[in-house]
């Protein structure tokens, strides 16, 4: 597993393993787009990708750095419907509505699926065991429903991610994020800064619980089975 200080050294050395270290194929489909024949789709993966960033800092060094280069709108609408609603398809994806509106059913006019709904009711539960079982292994929210396999097969979009896990060592909570895909440029750092601000979450939930034992954020890891770039959004970067 790679070890980083910041997220913006995560970056660069992520960005810098894409260039020397990928696989190199065509993709057939995207999300739920076919581009079998589209060039800009040539994806350069990198498989069973692991990193760890260890800091103090690390919720204020993520939010510094999304919102100074991301869409800061679309993350706090996005964690606040996280934490606060099970929604689909919420609000939060208005703030980047040409990319996202793609993907809404025009028979449901919802997502095929929302990561507020997923986590909907998760961050109490987490909260409740940790005052149950402080030393819990158990500690796991999983984004990847049963459900999924037959959308999957039907063509439907399935999550990204699979799910987090939290384990409380030494009076801090930390992270470990599974994802099955992840798209480097596009998704990356703000699938990073709402997994960490959910965690962020967490902590503070916890800490209001009345409980009078101390909770501080830990570490963030991260597992990626395909981590990727696609060519249209490589030019230039190297």
């Amino acid at each position: 597993m790679r070890y980083y200080h910041t997220l913006e050294e995560a970056k660069n050395e992520i960005s810098r393993d894409l260039k020397e270290l990928a696989v190199v194929y065509q993709s057939k489909s995207v999300q739920d787009k076919v581009v079998a024949q589209d060039p800009g789709y040539m994806t350069h993966e990198l498989m069973n990708y692991s990193y760890s960033i260890s800091s103090k800092t690390l919720y204020s060094d993520t939010w510094f750095w999304g919102t100074k280069n991301l869409n800061a709108d679309y993350l706090k609408e996005e964690l606040h419907e996280r934490i606060n609603s099970s929604a689909n398809p919420g609000n939060a994806y208005k703030h980047d509505e040409e990319y996202w509106s793609q993907f809404i059913h025009k028979d449901t006019g919802q997502f095929s699926y929302s990561y507020p709904e997923r986590l909907h009711g998760n961050l109490e539960a987490v909260v409740k065991h940790i005052i149950k079982n402080r030393d819990s292994r158990q500690l796991w929210i999983p984004i990847w429903w049963e459900k999924d396999f037959d959308n999957r097969d039907n063509g439907y979009r399935v999550p990204c991610s699979l799910g987090y896990h939290f384990m409380v060592r030494d009076d801090k909570l930390h992270m470990h994020y599974i994802m099955r895909s992840c798209d480097f440029y596009k998704h990356w750092a703000k699938d990073v800064i709402l997994a960490v601000a959910f965690a962020e979450q967490v902590k503070k939930a916890y800490l209001s619980s009345g409980n009078s034992l101390k909770l501080e954020l830990g570490t963030f890891s991260h597992t990626i089975f395909s981590l990727h770039g696609f060519a249209k959004d490589m030019k230039g970067v190297f």
